[in-house]
This record gives structure tokens, sequence and C-alpha cells, in this order.
């Protein structure tokens, strides 16, 4: 899947076909919630040198991970597609998006 997203023009990296990729979900994304919160903030306020903080929270998640280590979150499935998304979610940009991170290219599974 990841060389036909290289050889289809759709990842930005230095990756070359056959080397491996990693997967990536983001569960929990403190910084981007903190920069929402001074945007908002700053926006209400004035004070644009509030938008130049915005500290990250740290926290473990080892219990999220022992709660739920044995759960199956997909079995038996078949994916039609798979979409490359871009990393700033709409709403963080503007402030009227619906939250998700909007899709910049799509690559259909039909064919497999």
């Amino acid at each position: 899947m990841a060389d036909m997203f290289t050889s289809h023009g759709l990842h930005s990296g230095r990756r070359r076909l056959g080397d491996p990729v990693k997967l990536h979900a983001t569960v929990l994304n403190s910084r981007l919630r903190g920069q929402r919160q001074t945007s908002r903030l700053a926006a209400e306020t004035g004070n644009l040198a509030l938008t130049n903080r915005c500290p990250s929270e740290t926290f473990s998640a080892m219990g999220v991970l022992v709660a739920f280590e044995t759960y199956q979150l997909i079995e038996n499935e078949r994916f039609e597609e798979v979409q490359l998304c871009k990393m700033i979610s709409d709403d963080a940009e503007n402030g009227d998006g619906d939250g998700f991170y909007p899709c910049i290219a799509k690559l259909s599974l039909s064919t497999m």
C-alpha cells in the first residue's frame, strides 16, 4: 500500500519504493488543543502575544493501553479506500470546520 502511495506521488517525504513505513494514529493531541485554546483567547482579548504560548500537556497513556490491550477495533472488514489527510484540521485554520482532518488525496483499494 505504501508503494502505491509513493508511485502515485502521494508521499511527500524521501521514501523510496520498498522502504518500510510506520502506521501513525493520533489518539490525543494536547498541543493542537492548546493552540486552539490560545488562539481563541487571543482573539477574544485582542492580545496576539498569547498565540505564541501553547504548552503541551504530557500524560501517561499506559492506563488506556492496559484497559484496551485485548480490544479488537476492526475484524474481518474490507476497506474501500485509504485517505491521505492534512495534519491540521479545518477548524484549527479558520475556526468553522468540523474538527476532522481534511482529505487531500484518496487511493482506491477496489482493484485489490
